[in-house]
């Protein structure tokens, strides 16, 4: 129901991110091989709506990437699939009493390892907020370049705060110059200013600056 009016203007172009074979999505998504093996395992014995709702979703996939040559999913355009697994695994844990010491084991363990300041997807993004305070802090009128796509990120929190004075962060293109360039990796030629752990993202700035005069918006 959410994604209804979204997916309704879709076009086959916005689905570009994805794997190329399915055995790679389900991976992607799911991360170990042994929990695609209890996923089948538990639709093989479910054999009623779950399991039927997860072949008619892998049909869906298979037919969209057939006919649109739209790619499988990967990783979180396959999120959907995650409730379903654990469904059907709960399933046949309820039938299956010996499973639920080892699968017990396994949740804990999976939270365990769970960051929640990142994303593996987007490590460089956990100090967005940080970085931009210290900007907003340190540089509230100075001309800011970032590297692709740290900007998207600078960008949002600026609206989000409501900064007006500020002037926008832009994307760092070849040959542009700025007052305050925000990096993922360290260029040379710049001084580096403060390190934010654990994105590993940079603020650096020219070494002998020179003032430019600050966009206009």
């Amino acid at each position: 129901i959410l994604m209804a009016v979204p997916v309704t203007h879709a076009t086959a172009g916005n689905f570009y991110f994805g794997m190329g074979n399915l055995l790679a999505s389900l991976k992607s998504i799911f991360l170990y091989p042994l929990t695609l093996l209890l996923i089948v395992a538990a639709a093989c014995y479910e054999r009623g709506r779950l399991a039927l709702t997860l072949a008619l979703i892998l049909a869906a996939l298979t037919t969209l990437n057939l006919l649109k040559d739209i790619p499988w999913p990967q990783s979180r355009t396959g999120c959907y699939l995650i409730p379903l697994a654990i469904l059907l695994i709960g399933h046949a844990c309820a039938r299956w009493r010996w499973t639920a010491l080892p699968l017990a084991a396994a949740a804990v363990w999976s939270l365990a390892i769970i960051t929640p300041a990142q994303t593996r997807q987007w490590p460089f993004d956990a100090n967005s907020r940080e970085v931009f305070a210290y900007l907003e802090a340190h540089y509230p009128k100075a001309v800011i370049k970032a590297e692709h796509p740290l900007a998207s990120a600078l960008q949002f929190y600026r609206r989000l705060r409501a900064v007006s004075t500020m002037p926008p962060p832009t994307t760092l293109e070849p040959g542009d110059e700025a007052q305050v360039y925000v990096l993922q990796f360290p260029r040379p030629h710049l001084r580096e200013l403060v390190r934010f752990q654990p994105s590993g993202v940079q603020i650096a700035v020219p070494p002998d600056p020179v003032p430019l005069k600050t966009s206009s918006f």
